[in-house]
């Protein structure tokens, strides 16, 4: 899979996008999905790109004003290979084919730890400031995250800039139907370092129990080729020596968890794990908390999608039992008293033969007469509950 990743001066000010192949996409300051908001020297739109055969063909718009330099050099047009990059303004633009994928090759963690979210609420920041800092950006990213997997793209850099030790961060999901996990997107601080290859049995065991657990690994046995592994073993790629996962909560996320690793703080040698713990709390709790704000945000537009292709179905007295319980549960059969209604139009048969020649004018004129039976049935808080032909059902109740 091929990714182009962009980076402007601010950390923050970053993507990491498929390359969707043999399909012609733009880059500029207003252009969708790829748009380059941060960077004023990028035109609103800037330049065309197309994958083929592997090779990223790049073409500035004439209309786009400044220069775009490839290899030390201003182009118009060429061709970009994995692991060159162009720059535009302040931005630089990488593209790169590095995979992510879970696996279980390297040795079992030295310390594990488990944490609630109830201890994580009592943990106190270190550098509350440059978070608050951090999380200050999350309303304007989750109002202009175009799509749920752009918001996520936004949350992981949100994360990459808020944890300072943090090497890459990943989406990840455990998938229903053949229990495989998935990486929804990630990304990583720096480029060109390979293959980036989370911890499967980390990520299992954070969704199995839904907390976040940390794993810290002993440099010295990563990079070791005589180690030996079973199958059951936690693993890392060898660039970092501690991970963690954040298990998201509610309906929205079921299944879903946040994957961070990252390198040793500078700690003594052989890694002091105790210190570890200590200072990761405050990483970890900050991910908890931006977890939360995605498995919050998505809950709720589950809900908005609910709302919205139940509303042409159910009365409004409906929707709002629905807002307080399960759907399920509210629409479950059982007893209780009711008044009904059925109103139909009378001398309906007659005219019908009548207007045996003119259908198309008796179906106006039966959908005008439902109409105001619907209206009249829901302003009186009634539920439409079926329509018989000229009839219209409603009760009370």
């Amino acid at each position: 899979m091929y990714e182009l990743i962009a980076q402007g001066l601010a950390p923050e000010d970053r993507w990491r996008r498929r390359v969707p192949a043999e399909t012609q996409i733009e880059i500029g300051r207003k252009t969708r999905p790829l748009n380059v908001s941060w960077d004023s020297k990028i035109s609103r739109r800037h330049l065309l790109l197309e994958l083929k055969d592997g090779k990223l063909l790049v073409e500035k718009i004439p209309e786009a004003t400044n220069p775009v330099f490839h290899m030390g050099n201003e182009e118009s047009s060429f061709t970009v290979l994995p692991g060159e990059h162009f720059v535009v303004g302040n931005t630089k633009f990488s593209f790169t084919n590095d995979q992510a994928f879970v696996t279980q090759d390297v040795p079992n963690p030295i310390r594990q730890k488990s944490f609630s979210a109830e201890f994580l609420r009592n943990v106190q920041y270190d550098d509350a400031d440059r978070r608050i800092d951090v999380l200050n950006r999350l309303p304007e990213v989750i109002g202009s995250a175009g799509n749920e997997k752009d918001l996520m793209a936004r949350l992981v850099n949100i994360l990459l800039s808020g944890i300072s030790t943090a090497t890459a961060v990943a989406m990840v999901r455990q998938v229903k139907k053949n229990s495989e996990i998935e990486i929804i997107h990630w990304d990583r601080k720096l480029e060109s370092q390979g293959d980036f290859q989370p911890s499967e049995g980390l990520i299992r065991q954070a969704l199995r129990s839904n907390e976040t657990i940390l794993h810290v690994w002993d440099q010295n046995a990563l990079t070791n080729p005589d180690h030996k592994t079973s199958s059951n073993d936690f693993t890392i790629d060898d660039q970092n020596d501690w991970a963690f996962v954040c298990a998201l909560g509610g309906k929205a996320c079921q299944g879903c968890g946040i994957y961070v690793a990252g390198k040793n703080r500078g700690l003594v040698t052989p890694f002091d794990t105790d210190s570890a713990h200590s200072e990761l709390q405050g990483d970890i709790k900050f991910t908890e908390l931006v977890g939360s704000t995605l498995a919050n945000v998505l809950q709720i537009q589950q809900l908005e999608r609910q709302q919205t292709s139940l509303r042409s179905f159910f009365s409004p007295l409906v929707l709002e039992a629905f807002a307080d319980q399960d759907p399920e549960v509210a629409l479950a059969p059982r007893q209780c008293e009711v008044s009904v209604l059925f109103c139909d139009l009378r001398g309906f048969a007659t005219t019908s033969e009548k207007m045996a020649d003119n259908l198309l004018d008796l179906l106006s004129r039966v959908s005008d007469a439902l109409g105001i039976m619907t209206r009249n049935i829901l302003d009186l808080d009634g539920v439409v509950g079926d329509f018989h032909g000229d009839a219209a059902m409603g009760f009370w109740g």
